[in-house]
This record gives C-alpha cells, structure tokens and sequence, in this order.
C-alpha cells in the first residue's frame, strides 16, 4: 500500500510539460517522428497517444493519424524521459511534411535518462507545412547549444514569434536556421538578444527572398560573433541595411557572400564595419548586388588586415562612381579580381589599384567597366 502510495505521489508530479502535442497538416500512417541517428527510445507503454482529446492504442513511435487532427503524446511516469522529437529528420523521404503547427512548448527532451538534448540542429528542416511557430517552443530545453539548419527549408513559415529563443542562453551556433524559409518576411527585434556566446551565424536568413527588413541591433547582444558569412544571401527584397548592424560585433571575422544577391538595397550605411577589424576577406560581399547605387568612401576605412575583395561588388550594375579612397586603408590585400566585375554604369574614375604592390590576384577586376573616366589607364589583365 504504501509503495503503491508513492508511486501515485510521484505520478502526481508529472509536469504538464511532459507532452508533445501538434495539428497534422495531412493523413499520415506508421509515423516515428524520434527515429534519428541511433535513439533508443523509452518503452511505448510509458506514454499515452491520443487524437483529438481521445485517448488511443497507438505506440508514440509509429502514429497514425488525419489531416487536421489535434494530435498529442503524453509521457505518463516522471521515472523516465521524453526522447527526442526531430519531424525534420526522418529517414523516410515523406515524412518532412506532417506538421501543420506545434501547440505547445516542447517538453524537455533527453537522448538518455541523465543526457539532455544539446543540439537542435535539424529539428525541423524542411517540415514545409509547419506555418508558424509558438513563442516558448523550446523554454523547457535550456541545454540547448546548437540550432543549425533547426528550420531550414520550411518555405511555409511567414514569420518568428519575439521570445522564440529566449530561455536557450547557451547557444553558440545559429548558422543556417532559417535558410530557404522562402515565406519569412521579418524578423522580430531582439530574437538573438539572451545569446551572449554566439558565434556563428553562417547563412541564418540565407535565400529568405520574402524578406523585407533587417531590425536595428539584431546582433547587439553577440559580442562573440565571428561567422556572418552567406547571413542574408538571397534576400532579394531587403531595401536597407542598418546602420550599426555589426558595431558590437568586435571579433567578426567572416562576412563572405554576407549580403550577395540582396538586388533590393540601394545604399549602405556609413560605417558598416568600423568596429570589425577582424575581417580578412570581403570575397562576394556585396555580389549581384544590382540595385546598388553608391557605396560610402569609409566603408573600409577599420578594416585594415583584409587581404581578399574577390568579386565584392561583382554584378553590381547601378554603381555609377566609386571613391577615389575606398580601399586606402586596405593594404595587406593581395586579391582583387572580379571586384567591379560587370558594373558597367560606372562612369567616374576608377581608384588605381594596379599601381599596389602585392596584388596577385586582379583578373577580370575592372571587365566591362567601358565608361570608367579613366578606363584607357586600366591594364589589359585588369579588364
């Protein structure tokens, strides 16, 4: 009696977190949304499946259920673990597109009884039903220290809730979370705020094309930030950058391909990168950005140890002029080549970095700027 007592005592503190619950966006029959790497799961009659409030027979690891069903797996004893929930990792091709919305927070996920899930990586990539997300969805995994590529591909989101991170301060990488989120209009101020340990943000937004704008201080509270490179490539309806978006970003070190092919910004503001003197390489920066019309003289002028603008303005065709000083404080750079490859609106003279010693590479810098005021001056090998 007594030992039957405690076990009631402990069933009793069951968290109401200990569940998964989700609306199916399509029919769907023998699921396992846990089947990942090698997980080994805790016995299915640990947990209760029910459909639409009704409780069912089905084992959590192979769910049956129909489009629009209110589908839920609830753990039923606090002795064992809620393995982990990856839709966007399965091993059968048709089983990215399930999830129509998470209802609630996720609960705490375990790859063990005493091992907590460190990595979100891939959690639901290319879920392209999932529509939208719930503010909270991992508060109850704190652990967490990795979300690359957690959403990439889920075309269908149209936008993040504010706080959707907030309670995992230990992560480190954010690199591809949200790339291919074609449907991603914005972003909500302060989405990377509680994230002090950051450091990679490698393709974050890349080829978000529905992207409309960047918040100011995006990155204010990621002092660790090195990797940038590919973050916004392929935002095509971005108009703006603003201005401070790196300032408290000292160890920034890779912007390659960072804003490339963001063919909606007109302008860049003064500065961008004055408190980056990290930054080695510009390679494709600023490619195909089409609809560039002038660049500030200073956008440069803190980033003394690059040594690589390979094709940084590369297809940018509405640069009409350059600044004669726009590389000045560049000198360590030895690679140049296809820089204004392609910018053939350029009418003002061009700066002359042909008279630089230690440029191995400069081939195609200068090709197809004809109306350059000083383009008889460009060496053949320029061109």
């Amino acid at each position: 009696m007594i030992a039957r007592r405690m076990m009631m005592s402990r069933e009793k503190d069951i968290p109401p977190t200990s569940r998964i619950r989700f609306i199916a966006s399509k029919d769907g029959s023998g699921i396992n949304f846990f089947q990942f790497d090698a997980q080994k799961l805790p016995p299915a009659s640990l947990f209760t499946v029910s459909v639409n409030g009704v409780e069912t027979a089905q084992a959590y690891s192979s769910l049956s259920f129909s489009a629009g069903d209110d589908v839920s797996i609830q753990l039923k004893t606090s002795r064992s673990y809620y393995p982990v929930f990856y839709p966007g990792r399965q091993l059968a091709a048709d089983a990215l597109d399930y999830i129509l919305q998470i209802v609630e927070p996720l609960p705490e996920m375990k790859l063990s009884a005493t091992y907590p899930m460190k990595s979100g990586y891939g959690l639901f990539r290319n879920c392209i039903t999932l529509t939208s997300l719930l503010k909270g969805l991992f508060s109850n995994n704190p652990s967490i220290t990795d979300f690359g590529g957690c959403f990439y591909g889920c075309n269908g989101l149209a936008s993040v809730p504010a706080g959707l991170f907030d309670n995992t301060p230990n992560v480190t990488s954010f690199g591809s979370c949200f790339q291919y989120c074609s449907g991603l209009a914005s972003i909500p101020t302060g989405l990377f705020d509680n994230h002090p340990n950051v450091y990679n943000f490698m393709s974050c937004f890349a080829g978000c094309s529905e992207l409309t704008s960047i918040p100011v201080g995006l990155f204010d509270n990621n002092p660790k930030l090195v990797e940038a490179h590919y973050c916004f490539s392929g935002c095509k309806k971005l108009t703006s950058i603003p201005a401070g978006l790196f300032d408290n970003n000292p160890n920034l070190e890779k912007v390659t391909a960072c804003f490339q092919e963001c063919s909606g910004i007109t302008s860049l503001p003064a500065g961008l990168f004055d408190n980056n003197p990290k930054i080695t390489n510009f390679d494709s920066c600023f490619h195909k950005c089409s609809g560039l019309v002038s660049v500030p003289s200073d956008l440069f002028a803190n980033n003394p140890n690059v040594i690589d603008f390979s094709a940084c303005f590369q297809g940018c065709t509405s640069l009409t002029s350059l600044p004669a000083g726009l590389f000045a404080n560049n000198q360590k750079v030895t690679a140049f080549n296809s820089c204004f490859y392609r910018c053939v609106y350029i009418t003002s003279a061009v700066p002359e970095l042909w008279a630089r010693t230690g440029v191995t590479r400069f081939y195609g810098c200068f090709y197809g700027c004809t109306q350059a005021a000083n383009y008889a001056d460009i060496p053949d090998d320029w061109k």
